[in-house]
Order: C-alpha cells, then structure tokens, then sequence
C-alpha cells in the first residue's frame, strides 16, 4: 500500500504567489524599512521574502511577517580601508545572494535603496531577473560623484525606478523608468484621535523624533532653544528621542549635543531620550513635532506627525516640502535656520487658534495627497512581473 501526505491547501496557495525578493539595508528602524513592511503587509498576492544585513535590530520583527535572510553587508565608506573592503565583501555577498535566489525562487528582485549593489553582484552568477530600485536620498545627502556613480548604473540596468519625493525625481532627470511614487504607509489609529491638549503643567511641550544621526537637525533645536531662552521665554519643554544604532560616530553626535545642552544651561528646555516603540501614543501625548532635517528624500516623522494631526515645524529639506501647505497645514522654513524655528515655536505656544487650525488641516492634506502609495506600487511590481 502506498502512503502519500496531502499539502495543506494553504500552502500550496502560497507555493503559487509570485515570489518578490527585497533586500534592504535598514540596521533598525528606519522609514524606508516602515514603508517597505507596509507595503508588504498590504500585498497579500505575492509571497514577500527578505534580505537584511545580518544583526540588524529588524530582523526579528520582521521575521514575524515574511521570510527573513540575512547577509554581512558592507557599505561603501571614504576611507581607503573600506574601500578596499567593499569590492570583495560584494563580490562574496553577490554568491550568497545568488544562493538564497535559487532557494526562493523569485520573480523579480526589490532593492529598498540605492546605494547596495549586491543583486547586480548576485545576477552577475545566475539569470537576470526584473529588478526594481527604490529611490530613497536627495544627491545633497551624499558625496555627489558617488551619488551619481549609483543613479548612472541603476539607469543603466534596472528595469524600474521609483522616487519617493518630487525632490528626488529631479536628482534623476526625466528617463521614463523613474516614477514618483509616495511611501505607502499604512498608518492605522490604535489610539482616539489627536486633540489639542491643556499645557501639562503649564509647559508646552514639543516632540523632536529622530535618530542620533549627524544631520538630523537636532543641533539646529538646540540652537533654537538657546535663543528661546535668551529672550526670557522658558515655559516650554523639547524632548528627544532616538537611537544611535550602536555607532560609535552616532554615540559620539550624542554625547556633543549633551555637551552642548550642559553649556548653554538648557538642561530644563531640552531632554535627550532613547528611542520609542509606540510612535503614535508618544506623539498624541505632545503638543508640536519639530523636523529640522537637513535633508530627507522623504521624511516619515513628519508624515506620520501631520497624519495624526499635530503641528509640525519643519525644515524645507526635501520630500516635507511636499507634505504640507506652508502656514496653513504645517510650518516649513528653510534648513538650519535657528531663528526662524525659535519664533515659529514662540508662535505655536501662545496661539492657541492657529495652532488648532493647522492640526485640522494636516491630517485632512496628509490623506488626501497620500492616499494611493500602495495602488501605484503595485501596478509597477504587477507590470514587471507581466
């Protein structure tokens, strides 16, 4: 007699999704990795697998949701060292990769970001598949010979290009592969909606969430509050928070704003935090959200701050830009202006009335614009893989 085992239905539907295989360089929470997440949760039709650098903070969370492989990757540095590091690590990476592509099976490959050529690498080995490249930095954010290193080769190869801002499309000229498509993210309520709030204590208090990243605007808040406090206006408090990523460069960015904090005597107006787990109880229990970025390709703080109806100053630093009106659904100001945050800040803490309206018209601008990220990426991935 013979025995057979019968397949779960279940499996074999998921054996017939099409494959995609993202790799993504996010070490721990980033916007690219939200959007990208979202975008896979919302997208039951394919079967997702990922590939992420290996001790990446992720790898767990996302373990819980799609199939999850790791890889040392290494990132392209100035210095000769790394330089001298990068080539072999990608040429390794590359075989590796080409392993895991021959276990899964996918359809098309997905790179989260530009800057990791590791599927060129793999294809290099084995067939070429469709590949997508995710856009995701303005070229001010790098050394712009390198930039233009990465967007001339993805021009060169890939077989689509999305943007993530207005912003970056005009980094990358007007080839017919690259199209602006808006992060989808698919923001859910778990909490009652925002509502102005009575000052706790008397304080108004402002949110800054970002990571301790060089860059990120925090010096810039910190100037803005010195100023604050020089023209007698302390009825206010600015909390940070954000990780480092266990980089000793990121530690050491800390430990000077800290400095700073302990010289200019801020140590009541300006509090460094850890990073959050639950964004949306953290921002609903704040007053304003400050973004003073120096340059974002998109800005997911600032979304997600505007999705749920706080008031938003931010730094005109690229893809925030294209998330408000100016003065009527956020504040926006050019980067690194100290003085025009601080009077921004003023304003929001003693008119209650336009603080109210701009909280009203930022949520109903947020989903009016960003409504159909999810739609638009998958036509694109549903025309490659046609």
């Amino acid at each position: 007699m013979y025995s057979f085992e019968v397949t779960p239905i279940a499996h074999l539907q998921a054996l017939s999704r099409p494959v995609i295989l993202h790799i993504d360089n996010s070490t721990a929470v980033t916007g690219a990795y939200k959007a990208l997440l979202s975008w896979c949760l919302a997208t039951p039709q394919y079967r997702h697998v990922w590939v992420l650098p290996q001790g990446s903070s992720v790898v767990a969370e996302a373990r819980q949701h799609v199939t999850v492989h790791t890889l040392p990757f290494v990132e392209i540095g100035r210095s000769p060292s790394k330089l001298l590091h990068y080539l072999p690590a990608l040429f390794a990476n590359g075989r590796r990769l080409k392993k895991i592509i021959q276990k899964e099976q996918p359809q098309a490959l997905h790179l989260n970001d530009l800057y990791n050529l590791t599927p060129y690498a793999a294809q290099a080995f084995s067939k070429k598949l469709p590949l997508v490249v995710h856009a995701r930095m303005l070229r001010r954010s790098f050394p712009g010979r390198i930039y233009d290193f990465w967007k001339n080769w993805h021009l060169k190869r890939a077989d689509a290009i999305i943007a993530v801002s207005e912003a970056i499309k005009k980094d990358w000229g007007q080839d017919a592969r690259v199209q602006v498509v808006y992060d989808p993210i698919q923001v859910t309520e778990q909490l009652p909606p925002y509502q102005l709030q009575e000052k706790k204590g008397g304080v108004f208090r402002f949110l800054y969430l970002a990571n301790y990243i060089r860059g990120k605007g925090q010096e810039d808040a910190l100037r803005a509050i010195r100023i604050l406090k020089e023209k007698g206006i302390n009825g206010f408090v600015v909390d940070f928070y954000g990780g480092t990523m266990e980089l000793e460069k990121n530690e050491a960015y800390r430990q000077e704003l800290q400095q700073y904090i302990a010289a200019e005597g801020l140590e009541t107006l300006a509090r460094l935090n850890g990073p959050v787990t639950n964004v949306e109880a953290v921002m609903k229990d704040y007053d304003a959200v400050l973004h003073f970025s120096h340059s974002e390709s998109f800005g997911m703080v600032c979304y997600e701050a505007l999705y749920y109806g706080l008031p938003v100053i931010s730094a005109d630093c690229g893809g925030p830009a294209e998330m408000m009106v100016p003065g009527v659904s956020g504040i926006l100001l050019p980067v690194g202006d100290a003085a025009g945050f601080a009077a921004a800040m003023e304003q929001l803490m003693n008119d209650d009335g336009y603080r109210g309206a701009l909280s009203k018209e930022a949520a109903a601008f947020i989903r009016h614009k960003f409504g159909n990220g999810t739609g638009q990426l998958s036509a694109i991935f549903a025309n490659i893989l046609s």
